[in-house]
C-alpha cells in the first residue's frame, strides 16, 4: 500500500512594504495557497496585531534602509524566533543586523539584479554572472533544459580588457587634464630638444643636462657655445615656450588637486578605451552592477 505525499501545510506570512517587490512576493505566496498579510507602512500597534499569533516568516521589503532596520528589530522584539527576510542596501548595516539577529536573512534588490545584468553585458547567452566563492560562475539557460551553473572563463575577453586598460593610460578626459598633460609634455620636449642639441655641439652629457634644465627653468644655459650663433636664439625661444608650458601645467595641476578625483591618469582607475562596460545611472542597482563587474575583472565606466 502506497501513501500519497501529504499536501503542504498552509503557512502564514507577513510582508511589510509598498514596493513592487513586496507586491510580487505577496502574489507568489498567495498562488501557493499560503496566508499572507500585507502591511504597507504599519505602526507599532498594527504590527503587533499582525504578529499575534506569530507567523511562519516575515519579509521586510523596503527601499529605505533605516525603516527596514527599524521594522526588522521590532519584529525580532515581538517574536524572537520568527525568520525574517529584510532588504538593506548598505552592507555595513546589513552585517551588523546579521550579527545581532541570526534568524534574519539580509538581501537587496540590487544584489539580486546585478548578476542578471552582468551576464548579458558580457555574453548574450549568459543569463546571470556572479563572482562567488572566489571564482566567477555563469548561469546559462538552454532551450528545453533547466538552468545550469558552470565556471566562467573569459579567455578572449581578458585580452580585450587588457588592451582597453593600456589604451586608457595617460589619456586626458577633461580640460584640466589636457592642460596638465600638454604642459608636462611640452616641458619634457623642450628639455629633450635642448639636451640633444648640446650633445651635438660636443658638450659632456652631465653638463648638457644641467644646461637643458636651466633652460627649462627659464634661467638660461650656464654659457652659450662660442662656435654657435643659432643656439642662443633657440635657447631663448625654448625659455619663452617653457613659460607657457609651465603655466598650463600649473593650471591643470591645481584644477586636478582641487577638483574631484573621479578617474586617474595612470593605473587601474583610468578610463578604458575598449572592451569595457558603460553603466548609466549610479543608483543602488547601478552601483552594485559596477562592483560586480569590477570583481569579475571587467573594466567599467559609471555615468
Amino acid at each position: 500500500m502506497t501513501h500519497s505525499p501529504a499536501p503542504p501545510r498552509d503557512r502564514s506570512f507577513v510582508v511589510i512594504g509598498e514596493t513592487n517587490l513586496a507586491r510580487h512576493v505577496c502574489a507568489s505566496l498567495r498562488d501557493g495557497a499560503h496566508t499572507v498579510r500585507h502591511l504597507t507602512g504599519p505602526g507599532d500597534e498594527e504590527l503587533r496585531a499582525a504578529m499575534t499569533p506569530p507567523p511562519d516568516a516575515v519579509a521586510v521589503l523596503l527601499h529605505d534602509d533605516v525603516a527596514a532596520l527599524r521594522y526588522a528589530l521590532a519584529v525580532a522584539h515581538m517574536s524572537a524566533h520568527t525568520p525574517i527576510t529584510v532588504t538593506i542596501f548598505d552592507r555595513t548595516m546589513a552585517g551588523e543586523l546579521l550579527r545581532l539577529l541570526p534568524q534574519c536573512h539580509v538581501t537587496s534588490p540590487a544584489d539580486l539584479a546585478a548578476p542578471a545584468l552582468a551576464g548579458p553585458c558580457l555574453d548574450p547567452a549568459i543569463a546571470a554572472l556572479s563572482h562567488t566563492n572566489g571564482h566567477p560562475h555563469a548561469v546559462q539557460i538552454a532551450d528545453g533544459r533547466p538552468p545550469s551553473t558552470q565556471p566562467w572563463q573569459p579567455e578572449r575577453a581578458d585580452r580585450r580588457f587588457q588592451l582597453g586598460r593600456i589604451a586608457g593610460q595617460l589619456r586626458p578626459h577633461d580640460a584640466g587634464t589636457r592642460l596638465l598633460l600638454t604642459g608636462l609634455l611640452g616641458m619634457l620636449a623642450v628639455l629633450l630638444a635642448d639636451f640633444s642639441w648640446l650633445l651635438t655641439l660636443g658638450h659632456h652629457p652631465a653638463q648638457a643636462l644641467f644646461d637643458a634644465a636651466r633652460v627649462v627653468a627659464t634661467v638660461g644655459p650656464a654659457a652659450a657655445p662660442h662656435h654657435s650663433t643659432v643656439y642662443p636664439v633657440a635657447a631663448g625661444t625654448f625659455m619663452l615656450a617653457t613659460i607657457v608650458f609651465s603655466a598650463m601645467f600649473t593650471a591643470g595641476l591645481i584644477d586636478r588637486m582641487l577638483g574631484p578625483r573621479l578617474v586617474g591618469l595612470i593605473g587601474p582607475r583610468t578610463i578604458p578605451r575598449a572592451g569595457h562596460v558603460i553603466v548609466v545611472g549610479i543608483g543602488q542597482v547601478g552601483l552594485r552592477l559596477c562592483g560586480e563587474l569590477r570583481r569579475l575583472g571587467v573594466p567599467v565606466v559609471g555615468v
